[in-house]
């Protein structure tokens, strides 16, 4: 199979060959074309001067001469000096002077003296075959220039095709063997080039496919790894629940199946959230949108948090506008709510405060959710949103139970309404998370 590189060469060097060679080709025909006319322009010129000095003959001897003629002992040829293939004819259109040639075409000029035809200049025109010996030398030596320019052209022809397709080919080369790469799961690789026309605009297109590709592996082991850690804790504590019940050291009393009863619902919790984080992320989550009212939603979900609120030594406050029309699944929204009011209540330290804010501002419907220390480090703020994210700051880890797959949850129902979701740090020392939906009017 040929490379790239000689399919360019061939096609290029093809392209350019034809050309030249049609080129030539048409100078060629249009050489010869414009010498033949540039010949018979010169030889009409010449006749009409044979047929002024005819007719100035005329004029001084007032006749045409004849062989008889005794002022012209020479004959008629003589007088006039005439060439053979020229005919002379008088005014009365006998012949005076030339014999016709067999199987030549003529032409005839008229011979005027004071704009009155005195006799008739007859002569064959010249014919597509260059006779001339002068002439002839002048068109081989116009061949011999048109055949080295040829030459010439083709020669550059090849070698402006071969650095052409070196100067494509070889970036595609390099491309070729980067995706190779790629394609065997190597996506350290990265293509060098300072070009600035498509094909280093699909350099840099590769390059930031292989960063993606890059982190997304890497988050695919994170992520695999962090399940199966994720999975393992509540597992292992049933496990030695259980055993312990098995062996005797502990009774099964109403405490210890209590204790089992929260760890099953952990690991249940984190099941369903590990399944809708995988539809969502597949584009596979179920959406029923509709015109959503989310002021109820707000409130309802409020209503449900005080209490757990005030349980965790958490002062909750709430400013809910009457009115917040949206686009969007009501389900799924108030998973997204309760998502965002559970990631407060596990991570906020007591005593603290949490605050919900929701209005209309420019046509957006906008919440805004603040609560009090520990918060995150800036640096860590864009991580928040990675599935089973934990920053390490104070209470916001694995101690109080979350999952670490609620926020990137609340991140993908997010992109589903076509809204968007910004964390930076709160006044109060915590987070700020700021939700922004288009109003439905």
């Amino acid at each position: 199979m040929h490379s790239i590189r000689t399919r360019l060469f061939l096609v290029f060097s093809a392209t350019g060959m034809v050309l030249v060679l049609l080129a030539a080709t048409l100078y060629q025909l249009s050489f010869e074309r414009s010498l033949v006319e540039y010949l018979q322009e010169r030889e009409q010129q010449r006749m009409e001067e044979v047929a002024e000095r005819l007719a100035d003959y005329y004029q001084h001897y007032q006749e045409w001469p004849t062989a008889q003629h005794g002022n012209h002992p020479r004959g008629v040829r003589g007088a006039l000096r005439l060439p053979r293939h020229l005919i002379l004819l008088d005014e009365s259109g006998e012949r005076v002077s030339g014999e016709a040639m067999e199987g030549r075409s003529q032409r005839s000029l008229a011979v005027v003296l004071n704009d009155k035809p005195v006799g008739t200049l007859i002569y064959h025109p010249m014919q597509t075959d260059i006779t001339d010996s002068t002439d002839r030398a002048f068109r081989q030596q116009q061949w011999h220039s048109l055949a080295l320019t040829t030459l010439a052209a083709l020669a550059a022809a090849l070698l402006g095709s071969w650095l052409l397709a070196r100067q494509l080919g070889g970036p595609l080369r390099r491309m070729a063997h980067l995706t190779q790469a790629m394609a065997q799961g190597d996506y350290g690789q990265r293509f060098q080039t300072h070009r600035r026309d498509e094909l280093g605009l699909l350099s840099e297109s590769i390059n930031q496919l292989a960063h993606h590709l890059e982190e997304a592996a890497r988050a695919r082991d994170r992520w695999l790894a962090d399940t199966a850690h994720e999975l393992r804790t509540p597992l292992a504590i049933l496990q030695g629940e259980i055993e312990a019940l098995v062996d005797g050291i502990r009774k099964p009393d109403p405490e210890q199946l209590m204790s089992l009863q929260q760890e099953v619902v952990h690991l249940k919790h984190l099941v369903d959230d590990l399944h809708d984080l995988a539809l969502a992320d597949v584009g596979s989550l179920r959406y029923r949108m509709e015109a959503v009212d989310l002021a109820p939603l707000l409130e309802e979900q409020v209503r449900l948090y005080s209490h757990r609120f005030e349980e965790q030594g958490l002062h909750f406050s709430a400013d809910i506008s009457s009115s917040l029309m949206v686009e969007g699944d009501s389900t799924r929204l108030r998973q997204l709510i309760s998502n965002l009011l559970s990631n407060s209540l596990n991570y906020t330290d007591s005593p603290g405060t949490v605050r919900l804010e929701a209005k209309v501002y420019q046509r957006q419907v906008v919440l805004v959710l603040e609560d009090s220390a520990p918060g995150v480090a800036e640096d860590k703020l864009p991580h928040l949103f990675e599935h089973l994210f934990r920053a390490e700051n104070a209470s916001r880890n694995r101690q109080f139970g979350g999952s670490g797959l609620g926020l990137a949850l609340v991140q993908r129902i997010m992109q589903a309404h076509g809204a968007s979701i910004d964390v930076q740090p709160s006044a109060m020392g915590g987070l700020m998370f700021t939700l922004q939906f288009r109003e439905l009017a």
